[in-house]
């Protein structure tokens, strides 16, 4: 059986990245919030897809959520509430770059959700 390698560093400890054989795992770690997305998270996870796109060894990349209750609640809107206007079209415009990359990166994306 593989053993996990070593996480990828990213911005933030809500957002776990760690290859385990081919598989490159991305674990939303905010269960206080049902995993809601913060800005950090959003600006870790270019990193990591890049990481794993990089990665001849990952095949595919699953994203999930920590805890029970919650794979992603969606963006941190409490973190967006605080935000002027401008700072929210940066934030739109990052979750959209961050979703097409997603959708580009040439390897499967796969959410495992729970429940």
């Amino acid at each position: 059986m593989n053993q996990p390698a070593a996480p990828i560093q990213t911005l933030t400890d809500k957002l776990i990245a760690q290859k385990e054989g081919h598989v490159g795992w991305i674990v939303f770690n905010n269960p206080a919030r049902h995993n809601a997305v913060s800005f950090e998270m959003w600006q870790a996870l270019p990193i990591v897809l890049d990481a794993y796109v990089r990665d001849p060894e990952v095949r595919v990349i699953v994203a999930k959520g920590a805890g029970e209750k919650a794979f992603v609640a969606g963006a941190d809107i409490a973190e967006l509430a605080t935000q002027g206007p401008i700072d929210g079209k940066a934030r739109a415009r990052l979750g959209q770059d961050v979703f097409r990359k997603l959708e580009t990166c040439g390897k499967p994306v796969v959410a495992a959700v729970n429940g």
